[in-house]
């Protein structure tokens, strides 16, 4: 035991008993336990049993079952003053949903953080979970955290969702948070976000829909003008309408940085480079650590044959985001366009090891950089990551054939 510490304990109780003599024997156990802070050693066999009817003694010998590794016993005398507002057991219960997660039992650590509605530790191990891959782990973590606290954590749970190519799951994620929480302030951003992920699936009943609520609550946002007009390109190829629509987004907020990246991508999507990179030009000023703003800047000066203009704003923005699999993946191009084969190797490499999921367009594009480059027997494995995720990939096949 730490001797030093409990002697000091010890002098500082013997003055008060001077005040309050019946005090000290009663509270010599607690000087012992203690220890419990400070030796990480102690086990059960070298304290004394707490006194019977000390209103904290279940908390002391669920701290001891914590340093034992005994994280039932901790949940079953912490959980219940846990929730009745306890700290220390708060913290317990805490501790040991960790002892479990470091154990690998998620499925039980995410039980016990729901005892205290853990919202950010269960995101946490949500997150250090998708980083190593385990995909599975990490979506019991985020559907544990939206459990838990669905205002919170909606959102998040359905940019992960989207990531793994789930859209549809992701919508009713956030369709279900819109009905369970009917005065929340973040209601405007997730209509938003369902209207960006109707966009993607091009469901443009859905999408629709979307807007028509979108400019119901909230009359003067400015991204219901910006998904209209993306509806009316993509659907029904009108360009000059949907201009129209965006011009009414930036004059409806001119600082809103996103109302001039949605320019910038329409002017892209037209080859209009120059208008391009004016509109992308205005939305890095409004938010210049905004990457995909930088990234459609880059893209432009690229496909403008602006080479290395483009090249200087790649590495300015994975300086900033080293482990952004896009921004490898475009700069792949550009290097290949610029006649470096080996940066454009390193480029595509790094856009499938930081990819947040398997993308066939990413193994295709490094089968064909790798092709390019002369390395045939890696391109071909790149082709065959390609049909595995996907075997309608004609292309794909068709290119394995022609190498072998």
């Amino acid at each position: 035991m730490n001797t030093t510490f409990t002697a000091v304990v010890l002098l500082l109780l013997s003055l008060a008993s001077f005040f309050a003599p019946t005090q000290l024997s009663k509270n010599l156990w607690s000087v012992q336990y203690l220890n419990v802070f400070f030796d990480p050693a102690l086990t059960s066999s070298d304290l004394p049993p707490v006194p019977e009817g000390r209103p904290t003694r279940d908390l002391w010998m669920a701290k001891l079952a914590l340093v034992e590794g005994r994280y039932d016993d901790v949940l079953a005398a912490s959980q219940e003053p846990a929730v009745n507002g306890s700290v220390m057991a708060r913290n317990l219960v805490r501790q040991a949903g960790q002892g479990y997660w470091e154990q690998g039992n998620l499925l039980k650590a995410i039980k016990t953080w729901a005892v205290i509605n853990d919202t950010e530790l269960a995101f946490f191990a949500a997150e250090i979970a998708r980083r190593q891959g385990q995909i599975e782990e990490a979506l019991i973590a985020y559907e544990g955290a939206y459990g838990f606290d669905s205002e919170a954590t909606a959102l998040r749970l359905a940019n992960f969702l989207h990531n793994q190519n789930r859209t549809s799951d992701a919508i009713s994620v956030l369709h279900d948070a819109l009905l369970q929480n009917q005065k929340s302030p973040v209601r405007e951003q997730w209509l938003e976000r369902l209207a960006a992920l109707y966009l993607h699936q091009k469901d443009w009943p859905g999408l629709s829909e979307a807007i028509t609520q979108l400019r119901r609550e909230y009359p003067e946002n400015s991204q219901s003008y910006i998904y209209l007009g993306w509806m009316l390109h993509d659907r029904d190829g009108d360009t000059g309408v949907a201009v129209e629509q965006f011009e009414r987004a930036i004059e409806l907020a001119p600082r809103d940085g996103r109302n001039h990246y949605a320019m910038a991508l329409l002017y892209y999507s037209e080859e209009e480079y120059a208008q391009a990179i004016s509109f992308a030009e205005q939305a890095v000023s409004l938010g210049p650590l905004e990457r995909y703003y930088q990234l459609i800047l880059a893209n432009s000066y690229r496909d403008a044959g602006q080479l290395s203009i483009s090249l200087l704003f790649y590495s300015e923005l994975i300086n900033r985001n080293p482990n952004w699999a896009p921004g490898y993946y475009e700069q792949a191009l550009a290097f290949r366009l610029n006649s470096q084969p080996e940066q454009a190797i390193d480029s595509i490499r790094n856009s499938l090891l930081f990819a947040e999921s398997p993308n066939q367009d990413y193994f295709w594009q490094a089968g064909s950089i790798l092709e390019w480059a002369g390395q045939i027997d890696e391109a071909v494995k790149m082709y065959e990551f390609v049909i595995k995720l996907d075997s309608n990939r004609k292309d794909a096949a068709t290119a394995i054939q022609r190498l072998r």
